[in-house]
């Protein structure tokens, strides 16, 4: 028990230190998926006659495994070293019994904290584990009697294991982490070598550390920084400014003489107006490029154009950043029919989602690109 609390008080201690660090910023790496290997170490009880200080034992365990998503993963765990067993003999006596044990089970990982909060990166994580192994146990000290029959088991069996538990991680870095891991075993009757005609039940409190590796590299630099945001968009202001300072000048020029159109090579329409992260309000400064749009459409009253909506593939969910990329690709669709007249035959809406990422800069990918039927595949 004592070792029990000295393993959770570890981990909350280290959990507050940074509760609050955002661990989002400036990652240069996708945290998932990933392979990790981890060491633990800790106590276990099998319950049986006796009190239960007088079952507890040490153990270790070892594991490897991965993660193949924010949500699921699995690994491959070895754990064991002593443990106990207590009954009365034929006198009515308590007699303890020792003997070694290991079990190798191959354990289903589900991280809730990533199913309730779909963020990806949590300081804290709490995970499922839910397994199944075989186990075997050897070097049997003490009586082994049993009080139906006074037989005596086998220095040593197999048996199977069956174990479900909770483990809390901590993420001290992007390799680190360290956990504290709640499990209950459940084997066969003859795994303790006392006789009750049910199976043995074992619990196990482990404390581990876990190191991770096999990270891809991000595509470019932290998704979720606002500060990241407002530099591009700065930077984004002052092209569009300057864009629509030509659009002006462009309007106070002479209207030149309607001449009755030759075989003339229409310029390719592409215009790119972006958004705020989970958002489809077109902000002022790309104003100037839906009208771009609308101009370039009222020059060519035959052409059509495609407005396509994306989404980073950095925040949110597929199905959340499907709707938004629609969403922003109709906002800019209502833009032109509304304000210009532009006729609606002429406009056709397409949106990916985030299964597309048409920049290299995750943030950028937050865009609608309007271009001209024939050549939004170019």
């Amino acid at each position: 028990m004592e070792i029990m609390k000295k393993c959770l008080l570890f981990l909350l201690s280290a959990m507050f230190m940074q509760i609050a660090a955002a661990q989002e910023n400036g990652r240069d790496y996708e945290p998932y998926p990933y392979t990790f290997v981890g060491l633990a170490g800790g106590a276990q009880v099998t319950f049986s006659n006796n009190s239960f200080n007088n079952l507890v034992t040490p153990i270790g365990a070892v594991s490897v495994g991965r993660f193949f998503s924010p949500v699921i993963g699995t690994r491959l765990n070895v754990q064991g070293f002593k443990s106990k067993a207590g009954y009365k003999d034929i006198n009515r006596d308590d007699v303890m019994s020792d003997f070694k044990y290991i079990t190798t089970d191959i354990d289903l990982l589900v991280n809730l904290s990533n199913i309730i909060s779909p963020k990806r990166v949590h300081p804290l994580n709490v995970i499922l584990v839910a397994g199944l192994g075989v186990g075997y146990t050897w070097d049997r000290e003490g009586k082994a009697e049993y009080l139906s029959s006074f037989k005596t088991w086998r220095d040593n069996c197999f048996v199977y294991n069956l174990r479900a538990g909770v483990q809390l991680e901590y993420n001290v870095t992007k390799h680190i982490g360290v956990n504290l891991e709640l499990a209950a075993n459940n084997m066969p009757d003859r795994f303790n070598m006392k006789s009750s005609n049910s199976s043995d039940w074992q619990a196990t409190a482990l404390l581990g550390v876990a190191y991770k590796f096999g990270f891809k590299k991000k595509r470019e630099s932290d998704t979720g920084s606002a500060l990241a945001g407002m530099d591009y968009n700065d930077a984004r202001n002052a092209g569009s400014l300057a864009k629509s300072d030509m659009v002006v000048a462009d309007e106070k020029k002479p209207k030149p003489e309607v001449v009755k159109p030759v075989v003339e090579k229409v310029k390719p329409l592409r215009e790119e107006v972006f958004f705020d992260i989970n958002s489809s309000k077109v902000k002022e400064q790309y104003k100037p490029a839906v009208k771009n749009i609308a101009d370039w459409m009222k020059q060519h009253p035959e052409a059509k154009v495609v407005l396509t909506g994306y989404a980073d593939a950095g925040t949110g969910t597929k199905t959340i950043n499907r709707a938004i990329s629609e969403k922003r690709a109709n906002s800019i669709s209502e833009i032109l029919t509304g304000q210009y007249g532009i006729a609606k035959e002429r406009i056709s809406i397409d949106f990916k989602g985030d299964s597309e990422q048409p920049f290299k800069d995750n943030d950028k990918n937050r865009v609608v690109i309007g271009t001209s039927l024939g050549d939004n595949d170019k």
